[in-house]
């Protein structure tokens, strides 16, 4: 027990040591506010972008490998930056949580550390970005923050009355319309239990379940939709807990795919069934076929000559689900007969 302890929290660099150890304190405070004493909302959602933004910086560093000497020292002084802007935040909504919840919006005085702290945030916040997703959702958010700037100078239809720092201040963190408004709500209370239990779920055998599951769903077609059923349901029920369309055809992926090649699809077909399932679901919602695309629907990817003449082959499930596991080989013993 105590050298599991160690393998947990003795991490092989300091970084790493000191991100486990506030992973853990960030847990024992969500178990805290959720069981024992609720936060409000001014206080819960600063707290998480503080949390979440310090170990992104611990977690996610910088690539500088084969970067200029500049560069790596740009990098180090942004993750120190982002430390203390981190600790700026936290004392800061601590300590104003009052005045913040008693002002009168847009109409009591700013002072001058609540245009800092708006600053802060969104230096945190896009840093983060750059470290996870990348340069471009970053440079999307720029440009949307720099028109409200610059909005009054703009012709024709782009024209507004515009933002000075003060009503951006006003708009962001002064409220709870702005950063700290619904998505961070979600994003803090109920969503970070359901990250929690995905990874633990996913972490473990009981993500082949579901895949399992969804395959079950699909054997019970004796058409040429039978695989694309087996690749909806068990992508559907497999992103429950892995909530990331990539993640899903790394996984499901591998067999569904080259099982619905075999019966006709085209790759690129196959591919969005899989992958895009989130869209197709609300695609064929729309379309009134429920939740979950049916048979017609989950086949709309053939073409039509090739829906006409496909025969029912019951036994393509198997054969598809065999060869994806197995690279094209034939299992023994094969468990998926219909």
């Amino acid at each position: 027990m105590g050298n599991q302890l160690k393998k947990i929290f003795i991490r092989p660099t300091k970084r790493e040591t000191v991100a486990a150890f506030i992973t853990v304190l960030y847990l024992a405070f969500q178990c805290y506010r959720t069981f024992i004493y609720p936060l409000p909302a001014m206080l819960l959602r600063p707290i998480h972008v503080a949390s979440v933004g310090i170990l992104c910086a611990l977690y996610v560093p910088f690539k500088t490998k084969d970067k200029s000497k500049l560069c790596q020292v740009a990098a180090s002084v942004y993750d120190w930056f982002s430390y203390a802007a981190a600790v700026w935040i936290l004392i800061y909504h601590v300590t104003q949580y009052k005045r913040i919840v008693t002002r009168l919006a847009y109409l009591d005085a700013l002072y001058w550390y609540d245009i800092v702290t708006c600053i802060l945030v969104i230096a945190l916040i896009v840093g983060g970005i750059l470290r996870t997703v990348g340069l471009p959702l970053a440079i999307f958010i720029g440009v949307a923050i720099a028109y409200g700037f610059f909005a009054p100078y703009l012709p024709g239809i782009l024209y507004y009355q515009g933002l000075n720092l003060g009503k951006f201040t006003e708009l962001m963190i002064m409220g709870n319309s702005g950063i700290y408004g619904s998505a961070l709500s979600a994003a803090s209370g109920f969503l970070f239990w359901m990250m929690l239990f995905g990874g633990l779920f996913s972490g473990g055998a009981c993500g082949q379940v579901l895949i399992d599951i969804g395959l079950l769903a699909g054997a019970k077609a004796n058409d040429a939709s039978a695989p694309a059923k087996a690749a909806v349901c068990s992508s559907c029920l497999f992103g429950m807990i892995s909530g990331s369309a990539a993640a899903n055809v790394a996984s499901t992926g591998v067999f569904t795919i080259p099982m619905m090649k075999k019966c006709g699809y085209t790759p690129g077909g196959a591919g969005s069934h899989e992958g895009g399932w989130e869209r197709r679901t609300d695609h064929a919602a729309d379309h009134g076929h429920g939740g979950v695309p049916d048979g017609r629907y989950a086949g709309h990817q053939l073409s039509h000559h090739r829906r006409r003449s496909a025969r029912p082959r019951p036994d393509l499930l198997c054969r598809g689900v065999c060869d994806g596991r197995s690279a094209g080989k034939k299992e023994k013993g094969c468990q998926h007969r219909l």
